[in-house]
């Protein structure tokens, strides 16, 4: 899990994703365990359910849209057919992970899934 990782370790932590709500003594009802404990249980690392989360998510991952334009426009041009397309990948994700930028990347601050978007036309004469 996205567990902070650093009592005595040279892991990053991920601070961004507690930023405010971690346990201190005038937070007891935080969100999350204090940054650094006096060991690696105490600053969120030990074995638990705490950090297990529900990491089904859904993803529209390809759009292929296409277009034939009538030929009986394309004839008075001289073009036999035309085809407009556009193609988009990793549109968007619906997902209850929310701490991460998308379910798909591996850490907190690994580069993200990207998006591709193409605009085309197929001519044949």
């Amino acid at each position: 899990g996205p567990g902070m990782r650093q009592y005595g370790g040279s892991v990053r932590p991920y601070y961004p994703i507690w930023a405010g709500d971690v346990w201190t003594p005038e937070n007891p009802d935080a969100k999350y365990p204090r940054v650094v404990g006096s060991s690696w249980y105490e600053s969120g690392t030990g074995a638990t359910s705490f950090w297990i989360y529900n990491g089904a998510y859904l993803r529209l991952k390809n759009l292929n849209l296409g277009y034939n334009l009538p030929t009986q426009v394309l004839n008075t041009i001289g073009v036999s057919s035309a085809k407009i397309f556009f193609n988009a990948t990793n549109l968007f994700s619906i997902s209850e992970v929310n701490e991460f930028h998308d379910p798909e990347q591996a850490n907190y601050d690994s580069y993200p899934v990207m998006k591709t978007f193409a605009l085309g036309m197929n001519f044949n004469f």
